[in-house]
């Protein structure tokens, strides 16, 4: 209605920019809303009462007297300083009106020199002494208030940035609720994400675990093969060492290839006992199945190589199985 024949404000009446933002933040506004005011009106533009009344839908009485007020507690005029108003050379004003009085009183009948020397100039010389100290001591009690008016505000002023320092610590207070809105969904789509990572973590330490523990029974094997095959030969000539010094045949034998090594003549594999032993001893190793043939470090060749074989193999399932008291243990 009243912008239909024109708005008509009244210019004085107005809070700036700083000021607005100020009157937000002490109550309360969002750092968004905050910003949407900074950003969209220049640092000098001044918001009348009109303005805040739309703004903030606020009754423009009130506004009125706000930005009123505002403006009164912002003003220059107020109290004037003593110092450059007050009338300089007191002293002198006062002698000289000593002076000019007395020089008027003594035309005066029973203004004697009694009266004027000592009654009016010791009472004008009290006069002056009182207003002398009387202005010292408002001096001094203008300069102490001002301090600490001075010391009251620079305390208000750090008492207030320790306040926007503490607030600042729980900006983000406001967004717990935001983030618990959210935090069951969040956590179930996490849990799953963790879980699938959790079991392809432990399938790839699974499968690196089994990897190593092949590569270890392939090397024992690999191991195992070799040693067999030196197994036998030591076990033969081991045979051959504790069968030679009882057998009076072997003997014979060895004493005869000997002579006949001695004469020139060629001696074959059926005449070396050395030889024939071994060949016997890898002749009765075929068909034998070492794992269920009978064991005995001292017994014939078959016998200490299936010893050896099932000693190996119980050593295999010690390092490579799982034994019946670590599964007890396990359950």
């Amino acid at each position: 209605e009243r912008a239909k024949s024109g708005l008509v404000v009244e210019s004085d009446v107005y809070v700036t920019t700083e000021e607005l933002l100020a009157l937000m933040w002490k109550n309360g506004y969002s750092e968004s809303e905050r910003n949407a005011v900074q950003f969209t009106f220049p640092a000098d533009y001044k918001f009348h009462y009109p303005e805040l009344s739309v703004l903030f839908d606020i009754a423009e009485e009130d506004t009125y007297k706000f930005c009123m007020r505002t403006r009164m507690e912002a003003s220059h005029i107020g109290e004037l300083s003593w110092d450059q108003v007050k009338r300089k050379g007191f002293i002198r004003d006062h002698w000289l009106t000593f002076g000019v009085g007395l020089v008027i009183f003594k035309y005066f009948p029973f203004f004697n020199y009694y009266f004027g020397v000592k009654v009016f100039g010791t009472s004008m010389w009290c006069y002056t002494m009182w207003t002398g100290l009387n202005r010292f001591i408002a001096k001094t009690c203008r300069r102490n208030e001002y301090m600490a008016a001075q010391k009251t505000a620079q305390d208000v002023m750090e008492g207030e940035d320790a306040i926007v320092s503490s607030m600042r610590r729980f900006a983000n207070d406001a967004k717990c609720v935001e983030y618990l809105g959210t935090f069951k969904a969040d956590t179930e789509s996490k849990i799953a994400t963790y879980r699938g990572a959790l079991a392809a973590k432990m399938k790839e330490d699974l499968a690196e675990r089994a990897l190593k523990q092949l590569q270890a029974i392939a090397a024992f094997e690999a191991g195992m093969g070799a040693a067999m095959q030196e197994l036998v030969v030591r076990e033969a000539a081991s045979s051959f060492k504790d069968k030679f010094p009882a057998d009076k045949a072997l003997q014979d034998k060895a004493f005869t290839s000997a002579i006949k090594s001695l004469s020139g003549a060629q001696v074959t594999a059926a005449d070396c006992p050395v030889a024939s032993h071994f060949e016997s001893a890898f002749k009765s190793l075929q068909g034998v199945d070492l794992a269920t043939a009978k064991a005995d470090p001292k017994g014939s060749l078959a016998e200490r190589v299936a010893f050896a074989q099932q000693a190996k193999d119980a050593e295999f399932r010690q390092t490579f199985m799982v034994t019946a008291a670590e599964a007890a243990e396990v359950k």
